[in-house]
């Protein structure tokens, strides 16, 4: 009888006290289990195993030593390009794609970069790790296509990008620049030594002491102010405070008070283009009594983007790009009248902290300064001096409130200090009136401003802030503080095709209406709508395009919002074929693509392929063995399409082997071989077992089952062919009518229990029957370990290992019986294992 099998059948367990399981040496069914093992292994490797560090150079000392002179600087600027197309590590599995890439500048306290071009689909989540904050980003954070990111604490940056693997090539992030953090702004992070070394000064630091939580000092009175200032980084390398400011009509207009030295580091010309490069930070508060927070908490809402609107002394009036993205932002009333200070106070984030509260004492002074820090115009301050609480780094450009809450100006300087902590001083326990001269802290005047174009400094020319806040020149010059205004914005995807829709949504609850804006023609994007609703818009082109909505409320108020949908060309298609998955080393291998685009690239191994068509076919091979990925790409980024196909290359081999070299007529003698042949050719074997009758495959798992009536020892030969090479090997086997046997032997009969692998005991057993079981005197073996098999089914010879746990004697045995038939059996010469105690202690 002859019988081939494709698939393993069940093992065949003898019975007895424990059925010792064989190991084969190199069988089909391990090797292709093995295989399977590895490559589900090496993908969790590749998903798992941390992505190397880039190390990015910089010169940190020298850019510390060259920025130290800024009070509002925290950072140096690091050009570093970086592409997610061809730089870190890309791994797919299935329908889920991640990008990795990770940057270090060492030294530095904390890291932050720009992005210049960001294309986030819908299913695209970045998250970015520091050494102690998680920041995630989607496609609703980019501004423009750009991103500003947080500043996370610690010298390294990991990015990982997870995106549908259909959406990968639609994905793109280039980073220009990183930004290296040199001081503190919060808590738990030092300055760089170099900095502290820079702004050692004689005595301890002192004055951290009487920072004040604004949390400690809300009142009804000041609440609103506390919502309308807000943290500023501009360009993620200066640190500033800003005031979200009321105008005449009270339009709801987002603009934002800041000091024009927060654009460049240094009093005097402005960088009106620094403007883009805002981030805002909303609503970031400590509860009274805890420990201060800071910008770097990711939980803190923000938003970027603005434009500058007037530049005047060191005032800076920006726009921000959109309205607040929190709830209860507050637009603050202004006083620019000119009238008498008294007291007054100011919120600030000094430091980068949260939201910290100064009181000024006695009746402010008016005071004008020429060519202050080298300025090229005359300053107009209001000089106080603080009651409660401090000022520092990062406060520039916070409002002075009077003591109507009214502001009446933003924050330029403040006193030189000693101090290393960088805050000014703390308030004496009397302090005196301000003089003109003895002032804590210079605030640019709104009323001496309000209509002047005196500095020729300024870039925003004829236009003042009374021109921009009273724009119908009512000649108001005191305005209220009122809640904002925010509308609620959405599309249903920041990108799609050409040609389809993505539904716009909007909510702008108490507006009595809207007005559609932006778009292009013909889009559906226009005309009067309703304060909220839903409707699509479509794009025959492609390109990015931004959708306006303006909303109008009681009492002449009005919010603007606007959204962007990134249009794609149709991502092409594109298949990849292998005229075999494996194949010996220089047999030909032909891969065939086809794809809707019409120019193609195809790489991988020897191959570096361009300007294919959009179908067709080439041949290629390898001179070593190893597993080659094949790249397909097609069309033009990033709507391009990339397809891989893999083909596994091994030097021409073949595995062929019997499961015994003895068998016992009428029990199984099994053949098993594995080759990346085309074809195997039988040859030799037993007369009429069928062994030589036809050509078998080649890579496959196929079994032969020998029974064959006539006794002897045959020669069964197989030579596998692919085109030119072959490659044949023979095993030889007797097929008697023996007697039943089985023999066993042992590596060592006497060994000192020691707990290590040197005190295994290895075993072999050969029989002409089927199916094993070793036996031992006394007692099945207490002091083993349960053996495991691998192997052939029923193999009738093979290996394994015996591990002993407990000292003792034992006399082991092993039996075998013929297949079907118990009664045919046999038993192998017993042999005797002492295990001695281990060494005492």
């Amino acid at each position: 009888m002859v019988q081939r099998r494709v698939n393993n059948a069940a093992s065949i367990i003898g019975k007895g006290k424990r059925t010792m399981m064989s190991t084969h040496r190199r069988t089909q069914i391990h090797a292709l289990v093995m295989w399977a093992v590895l490559m589900c292994l090496s993908a969790l490797a590749q998903a798992t195993t941390p992505v190397p560090i880039e190390t990015v150079k910089a010169d940190l000392e020298s850019l510390i030593k060259d920025a130290a002179g800024s009070k509002v600087q925290f950072a140096v600027h690091v050009p570093h390009q970086v592409n997610s197309r061809t730089q870190g590590r890309w791994h797919v599995v299935g329908g889920h794609a991640r990008w990795q890439y990770a940057a270090r500048i060492s030294a530095a306290i904390s890291m932050s970069f720009h992005a210049n071009r960001v294309e986030l689909p819908p299913s695209a989540i970045l998250t970015v790790r520091g050494q102690s904050t998680t920041t995630v980003y989607h496609a609703r954070d980019l501004q423009g296509g750009q991103l500003w990111s947080r500043i996370q604490p610690g010298d390294t940056l990991e990015f990982t990008l997870e995106v549908d693997a259909n959406d990968r090539r639609s994905t793109a992030i280039e980073i220009l620049s990183f930004q290296a953090g040199y001081r503190s702004i919060g808590a738990g992070v030092q300055s760089h030594p170099f900095y502290r070394k820079l702004q050692a000064r004689a005595g301890a630091s002192t004055n951290t002491s009487c920072v004040q939580n604004y949390e400690c000092s809300v009142t009804p009175s000041n609440a609103p102010q506390g919502k309308a200032t807000v943290g500023l980084t501009i360009g993620n390398l200066y640190q500033c405070t800003g005031t979200l400011l009321n105008d005449v009509p009270g339009d709801n207009t987002p603009y934002v008070l800041t000091a024009r030295h927060c654009a460049t580091g240094h009093l005097g010309g402005g960088n009106p283009g620094a403007a883009a490069t805002v981030t805002v930070y909303w609503d970031a508060t400590t509860p009274c009594g805890a420990t201060l927070g800071s910008l770097y908490d990711p939980a803190v809402p923000a938003q970027s983007g603005a434009t500058t609107v007037v530049e005047q002394e060191d005032a800076w009036l920006i726009r921000l790009a959109a309205n607040p993205i929190v709830s209860d932002a507050e637009l603050a009333g202004f006083d620019a009248t000119g009238g008498i200070v008294q007291g007054g106070y100011t919120i600030h984030h000094a430091s980068g902290y949260d939201q910290q509260y100064t009181t000024w004492f006695g009746q402010a002074v008016g005071v004008q300064l020429t060519n202050v820090l080298g300025s090229a115009y005359t300053s107009h301050f209001i000089e106080t001096v603080n009651q409660t609480g401090d000022i520092g780094p990062g406060a520039s450009g916070s409002g002075l409130f009077d003591q109507h809450d009214r502001l009446v100006g933003s924050l330029s300087l403040g006193r030189t200090t000693t101090d290393t902590s960088g805050y000014e001083s703390c308030p004496a326990p009397n302090p005196p009136a301000p003089t003109g001269s003895n002032g804590t802290a210079d605030f640019t005047s709104l009323s001496a401003i309000w209509n002047s174009i005196a500095d020729t400094t300024s870039t925003t020319g004829s236009t003042t802030l009374k021109s921009v806040l009273d724009p119908s020149n009512s000649g108001t010059t005191v305005v209220a503080a009122m809640p904002a205004l925010s509308i609620s914005f959405t599309s249903a995807s920041p990108a799609s095709t050409q040609g389809h829709t993505v539904p716009l949504s909007w909510n702008a609850a108490g507006a009595t209406g809207c007005t559609a804006s932006g778009g292009v023609s013909g889009d559906g994007w226009t005309g009067s709508l309703a304060a909220s609703g839903t409707q699509s818009v479509s794009d025959a082109n492609t390109g990015q395009v931004t959708y306006g909505l303006a909303c109008t409320y009681p009492g002449g108020r009005s919010a603007q919002a606007s959204v962007s949908i990134s249009w794609l060309a149709p991502t092409p298609t594109a298949t990849l074929t292998a005229s075999r998955g494996f194949a010996w080393t220089t047999i030909p291998v032909v891969l065939t693509w086809t794809s809707s685009a019409s120019s193609c690239g195809l790489t991988g191994g020897s191959l570096s392929l361009s300007n294919l068509p959009g179908s067709g076919s080439t041949t290629t091979t390898q001179a070593t063995a190893g597993d080659v990925t094949y790249y397909l790409t097609c069309g033009t980024p990033p709507n391009d399409a990339q397809v891989t196909i893999g083909v596994a290359y091994q030097t021409p081999s073949l595995i062929f082997e019997a499961d015994a070299a003895s068998r016992l007529m009428g029990q199984p003698f099994q053949l098993a071989w594995q080759s990346y042949a085309d074809s195997c050719i039988p040859s030799g074997g037993a007369p009429n077992d069928g062994w030589a009758i036809s050509t078998q495959p080649g890579f496959s798992q196929p079994f032969f089952d020998e029974s064959t009536t006539t006794p002897g020892t045959y020669t069964f030969s197989l030579t596998c062919i692919s085109g030119p090479l072959s490659v044949q090997k023979s095993v030889t086997a007797t097929l008697e009518n023996l007697a039943p046997f089985v023999t066993t032997t042992v590596d060592k009969t006497s060994l000192k229990l020691t707990g290590t692998a040197a005190d295994n005991i290895h075993f072999t057993y050969t029989t002409n029957l089927t199916s094993c079981t070793m036996n031992d005197t006394p007692n099945t073996l207490p002091g083993f370990g349960t053996p495991v098999q691998l192997g052939f089914i029923g193999n009738p010879e093979g290996s394994g290992t015996l591990v002993p746990q407990v000292p003792g004697t034992w006399v082991i045995t092993e039996t075998c019986t013929a297949l079907l038939t118990a009664s045919v059996n046999a038993t192998s010469a017993p042999i005797t294992i002492t295990v001695l105690p281990p060494n005492a202690p």
